[in-house]
Parts: structure tokens; C-alpha cells; sequence
């Protein structure tokens, strides 16, 4: 192999490697969006849903089917704000820690 040769081959692994460490980074921008999924919104929607059915089957009271509809619907946003954002937290964690061991080789070659 000449040198041509070679500096083509590492040139092709240091392209490999800026490819990845682009598509962790662009990974990484895009967790920090704020986008909803399915079940996120299922996990926001079930207690009401539960608790429209119970209101059928049980008699109560008008009064506190109200209050316990306010209950249950603030804390189905509060568990699913919650659940949404500590999700893309975790993630983010670990792409940032791949980044950073990443970059910590590149410098270290």
C-alpha cells in the first residue's frame, strides 16, 4: 500500500467517525423537541377514562364526581409532563456521555 492508499483509508475513518458523532448529535437535538407520543397521551387519558366508567357503574354524587374529575385530570398532566420530560432526560443523559467519550478518544489519537 502506498501512501495514497493509506491516507484515503484514514481519511474513510475519520469520515466514519464524524457520520456518527453527527448522528448522535443531531439524536440529541432532537430528544430535546417537544413532541407527545401515543402513549403518553393514553397515560394522561386512562384515569379519566377509569373514572367516567366507575360514574356508571357507581352511584355518585354529582358534586364529587366534579371534584375528583379535577383531581384525576391534574394529575394525569402532571404524571405525564413528568414521565415525558424524565424520558428524554435519561436519554439525553446518555447520548451526551457518548459524545463526550467520543470526543475524549478523537483527542486522545
Amino acid at each position: 500500500m502506498d501512501n495514497d492508499d493509506q491516507l484515503k483509508v484514514k481519511a474513510k475513518i475519520e469520515y466514519d467517525q464524524m457520520a456518527m458523532h453527527q448522528k448522535d448529535i443531531d439524536e440529541f437535538n432532537i430528544l430535546g423537541s417537544k413532541s407527545i407520543g401515543i402513549k403518553d397521551v393514553l397515560q394522561v387519558i386512562a384515569p379519566l377514562v377509569l373514572l367516567l366508567l366507575a360514574s356508571q357503574f357507581f352511584k355518585i354524587d354529582s358534586d364529587t364526581l366534579m371534584v375528583m374529575y379535577v383531581i384525576f385530570a391534574a394529575s394525569s398532566f402532571v404524571q405525564g409532563m413528568v414521565t415525558a420530560e424524565s424520558k428524554k432526560v435519561n436519554r439525553r443523559i446518555d447520548l451526551l456521555l457518548k459524545i463526550l467519550k467520543q470526543e475524549r478518544e478523537q483527542k486522545n489519537t
